[in-house]
């Protein structure tokens, strides 16, 4: 075997990955996809389709509405939450840095996780929406990864 046929064949399986996660996305928890994230392609322009999960920035995000973002580089996930929305993990392991919700795009619920810009891990303890960060509202956090 080598070297190339191998990059080849992780390549192809990575592309098999990907699709497969892209097709059961729509019924799999924020929690279960990034778990998969190594299979998560980056963003970028193009048809962008419901339901599929994509990353930028390091986060990774679900898309809200089918759209083509081709010739529009700014229809990234950071600049379109209507289009959107950001994923949360229930695993400490696996938490993002803490990413401002915008309306109900990216609200946190009981029990998912954020990292602070101090590598900081925290969950949520509050039983309900939640767009306030620890430092702001601590009553609904608690830190698990100091």
């Amino acid at each position: 075997m080598n070297k190339e046929y191998l990059i080849e064949a992780l390549r192809l399986y990575g592309r098999t990955k990907a699709q497969e996660l892209r097709n059961k996305a729509p019924n799999m928890t924020d929690t279960e996809i990034i778990n998969d994230e190594d299979f998560i392609p980056i963003w970028k322009p193009g048809p962008q389709i419901l339901g599929a999960p994509v990353q930028f920035n390091n986060q990774v995000y679900r898309v809200l509405q089918a759209h083509d973002s081709t010739g529009n580089e700014t229809w990234n996930p950071i600049n379109t939450p209507a289009l959107f929305g950001i994923c949360h993990t229930t695993n400490p392991q696996k938490a993002k840095y803490w990413i401002q919700p915008l309306g109900i795009s990216g609200v946190y619920k009981i029990n998912e996780c954020y990292k602070d810009e101090n590598e900081q891990v925290w969950q949520q303890t509050y039983d309900g929406d939640n767009v306030y960060d620890a430092e702001t509202l601590p009553e609904r956090w608690n830190l698990i990864i100091p």
